[in-house]
C-alpha cells in the first residue's frame, strides 16, 4: 500500500490536476 513510486505517481496526478484548475480558473 505504501509503494513510493504509486505515492509519487500520485503526487504527480494531483499537480497536474490542480496545475489544471489554475488554468480554467485564470480563462475564466
Amino acid at each position: 500500500m505504501n509503494n513510493p513510486v504509486c505515492l509519487d505517481d500520485w503526487l504527480i496526478g494531483f499537480k497536474s490536476l490542480c496545475c489544471t484548475l489554475a488554468v480554467i480558473a485564470l480563462i475564466i
